[in-house]
């Protein structure tokens, strides 16, 4: 595991208030909030900075998609065949469409009625399977697209939070599942097939969102975004 200590002496902070960052080709996107609580955009390749308008946000984002959703926030990941996942957050609903953004599936996945089951982020594993993070009930899911069935979890109890203490982000890359655990201030990384998990990198303040650009990677921690 790398440590707090370690971590810092790398990190190079690229917003202090940037958040809901993606990567795409050869940019990486994110929001930037001013001090007036307005949202401003922004594409860069970690060297260069550009302004852009949300239009093209969401449309690099969420494709065609966009038009049936409200907020640009939105959890989204684009299948092979040019389909899109999304995860509404405030009611907890993961939608399929298709490449003209119309809404074909609503999943039942995650639905636990237990009161503390809200969705916040998902990811599509390179077998094809589907992991949720459930921040208020400190559980992370993979289920199964084509059945909808729970394939393995860990959590899920609010009241004890046991490994997870508000798990707020889930990412894959290759054979991993890279969790963001806001409480723990952490991030950890669980392997698809065997589903051992470790401890990854260490941090001295709340970890929100992780992810990889080209050969570097990136997190959201409380006090900013960084390169680490």
């Amino acid at each position: 595991m790398q440590t707090s200590a370690d971590t810092k002496t790398t990190m190079k902070l690229i917003s202090k208030k940037g958040f809901d960052f993606f990567c795409s080709g050869d940019f990486m996107f994110f929001i930037d909030r001013d001090e007036k609580n307005n949202d401003k955009f922004f594409k860069t390749d970690l060297d260069i900075f550009s302004e852009i308008g949300k239009d093209e946000y969401t449309n690099i984002k969420f494709g065609k998609a966009w038009r049936t959703l409200e907020s640009a926030y939105t959890e989204c990941i684009q299948l092979n065949n040019g389909e899109y996942l999304t995860c509404i957050f405030h009611d907890s609903t993961i939608i399929r469409h298709d490449i003209d953004g119309n809404k074909i599936k609503e999943y039942n996945i995650g639905h636990f009625q237990t009161g503390f089951d809200i969705t916040y982020s998902i990811a599509l594993d390179k077998n094809g399977n589907l992991w949720i993070a459930q921040p208020t009930s400190h559980y992370i899911g993979q289920f199964s697209l084509d059945t909808q069935e729970e394939l393995f979890r860990i959590g899920g109890d609010f009241e004890n939070p046991d490994t997870f203490d508000h798990p707020e982000q889930v990412r894959t890359f290759g054979d991993f599942v890279f969790v963001c655990d806001m409480g723990n201030k952490l991030i950890w990384k669980l392997n698809i097939n065997t589903k051992a998990l470790k401890e990854y990198k260490k941090f001295d303040e709340p970890t929100w969102e992780y992810g990889q650009f080209k050969s570097k990677e990136i997190v959201k921690l409380s006090s900013g975004l960084y390169e680490l």
